[in-house]
Protein backbone atom coordinates (compact mmCIF):
# COMPACT_ATOMS: atom_id res chain seq x y z
CA UNK A 1 0.00 0.00 0.00
CA UNK A 2 2.24 2.75 -1.60
CA UNK A 3 1.03 6.32 -2.11
CA UNK A 4 2.94 9.39 -4.00
CA UNK A 5 3.30 11.58 -0.58
CA UNK A 6 2.75 15.40 -1.86
CA UNK A 7 5.43 17.89 -0.41
CA UNK A 8 4.38 20.20 2.42
CA UNK A 9 4.01 22.91 0.39
CA UNK A 10 1.54 21.11 -2.17
CA UNK A 11 -0.85 20.49 0.86
CA UNK A 12 -0.21 23.60 2.71
CA UNK A 13 -3.35 25.40 0.58
CA UNK A 14 -5.65 22.42 2.28
CA UNK A 15 -4.75 22.74 5.43
CA UNK A 16 -4.30 26.26 6.27
CA UNK A 17 -7.88 27.91 6.18
CA UNK A 18 -9.24 24.39 5.67
CA UNK A 19 -12.17 23.39 8.15
CA UNK A 20 -11.33 19.84 6.98
CA UNK A 21 -9.48 19.47 10.00
CA UNK A 22 -11.91 20.62 12.29
CA UNK A 23 -14.81 19.60 11.33
CA UNK A 24 -13.90 15.95 10.27
CA UNK A 25 -12.15 14.67 13.30
CA UNK A 26 -11.34 15.75 16.93
CA UNK A 27 -8.41 15.02 19.19
CA UNK A 28 -8.67 14.10 22.83
CA UNK A 29 -6.84 15.45 25.19
CA UNK A 30 -4.67 13.71 28.15
CA UNK A 31 -6.08 15.62 30.64
CA UNK A 32 -8.75 15.69 33.67
CA UNK A 33 -11.70 17.67 33.48
CA UNK A 34 -12.33 17.05 37.16
CA UNK A 35 -16.04 18.04 37.47
CA UNK A 36 -17.06 15.94 34.46
CA UNK A 37 -14.84 12.80 35.02
CA UNK A 38 -12.77 13.02 38.16
CA UNK A 39 -11.04 9.55 37.20
CA UNK A 40 -9.91 9.65 33.74
CA UNK A 41 -8.75 11.91 31.67
CA UNK A 42 -10.58 12.54 28.34
CA UNK A 43 -8.52 10.06 26.00
CA UNK A 44 -9.99 7.52 28.51
CA UNK A 45 -13.16 9.19 29.60
CA UNK A 46 -16.38 7.65 28.22
CA UNK A 47 -18.00 10.53 29.72
CA UNK A 48 -16.80 13.13 27.58
CA UNK A 49 -16.61 11.69 24.76
CA UNK A 50 -20.00 10.80 24.80
CA UNK A 51 -21.10 14.70 25.65
CA UNK A 52 -19.00 15.15 22.75
CA UNK A 53 -21.00 12.54 20.49
CA UNK A 54 -24.11 12.94 22.16
CA UNK A 55 -24.77 16.57 23.67
CA UNK A 56 -22.44 18.72 20.63
CA UNK A 57 -23.85 16.04 18.24
CA UNK A 58 -20.31 15.48 17.00
CA UNK A 59 -20.12 12.73 14.28
CA UNK A 60 -17.07 12.62 13.11
CA UNK A 61 -13.57 10.93 13.71
CA UNK A 62 -12.90 11.01 17.24
CA UNK A 63 -9.17 10.56 17.47
CA UNK A 64 -6.86 9.92 20.67
CA UNK A 65 -3.79 12.26 21.32
CA UNK A 66 0.12 10.55 21.08
CA UNK A 67 -0.49 7.98 23.66
CA UNK A 68 3.29 7.09 23.77
CA UNK A 69 3.86 10.36 25.03
CA UNK A 70 4.09 9.15 28.24
CA UNK A 71 1.00 11.61 29.86
CA UNK A 72 -1.18 8.32 30.58
CA UNK A 73 -0.39 5.88 33.36
CA UNK A 74 -1.19 2.81 32.30
CA UNK A 75 1.14 0.69 29.59
CA UNK A 76 0.65 0.97 25.75
CA UNK A 77 -1.34 -1.60 25.51
CA UNK A 78 -4.48 -0.65 28.55
CA UNK A 79 -3.83 3.00 27.43
CA UNK A 80 -4.96 1.71 23.52
CA UNK A 81 -7.69 -0.67 25.05
CA UNK A 82 -9.35 2.42 27.13
CA UNK A 83 -8.98 4.86 24.66
CA UNK A 84 -11.05 2.66 21.97
CA UNK A 85 -13.29 1.64 24.88
CA UNK A 86 -14.14 4.85 25.94
CA UNK A 87 -15.39 5.70 22.45
CA UNK A 88 -12.28 7.30 20.21
CA UNK A 89 -12.10 6.15 16.72
CA UNK A 90 -8.67 5.91 15.97
CA UNK A 91 -5.62 5.64 18.99
CA UNK A 92 -2.53 7.89 17.83
CA UNK A 93 1.02 6.29 18.38
CA UNK A 94 3.95 8.31 17.29
CA UNK A 95 7.51 7.63 18.96
CA UNK A 96 8.40 5.21 15.85
CA UNK A 97 8.83 2.25 18.63
CA UNK A 98 7.96 -1.19 16.32
CA UNK A 99 7.39 -3.15 19.64
CA UNK A 100 4.73 -0.38 20.63
CA UNK A 101 3.65 0.04 17.49
CA UNK A 102 2.52 -3.96 17.69
CA UNK A 103 0.76 -3.34 20.53
CA UNK A 104 -1.28 -0.98 19.52
CA UNK A 105 -2.17 -2.65 16.54
CA UNK A 106 -3.08 -5.96 18.22
CA UNK A 107 -5.64 -4.10 20.62
CA UNK A 108 -7.12 -1.69 17.97
CA UNK A 109 -10.31 -1.98 16.68
CA UNK A 110 -11.12 -2.93 13.36
CA UNK A 111 -11.61 -0.67 10.72
CA UNK A 112 -15.37 0.02 9.95
CA UNK A 113 -16.82 1.58 7.61
CA UNK A 114 -17.45 5.18 9.29
CA UNK A 115 -13.67 5.24 9.99
CA UNK A 116 -12.64 4.02 6.37
CA UNK A 117 -15.05 6.44 4.84
CA UNK A 118 -13.49 9.39 7.18
CA UNK A 119 -10.10 8.76 6.52
CA UNK A 120 -10.13 8.31 3.21
CA UNK A 121 -10.86 12.31 2.87
CA UNK A 122 -6.96 12.57 4.62
CA UNK A 123 -5.63 9.93 2.26
CA UNK A 124 -6.59 11.95 -0.70
CA UNK A 125 -5.23 15.27 1.02
CA UNK A 126 -1.70 13.44 1.37
CA UNK A 127 -1.75 10.99 -1.04
CA UNK A 128 -2.78 10.30 -4.54
CA UNK A 129 -4.99 12.06 -6.34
Amino acid sequence: FFFKQKTAYEILYGLVGSEMCIRDSAMTAHILFRKIDANNPVTHSSKIIGIIKKKIKFKNLIISDDISMKALKFNITLNTIKAFTAGCDLVLHCNGKIKEMTKVAENSKKLNKFIIEKTLKYYRLVGND
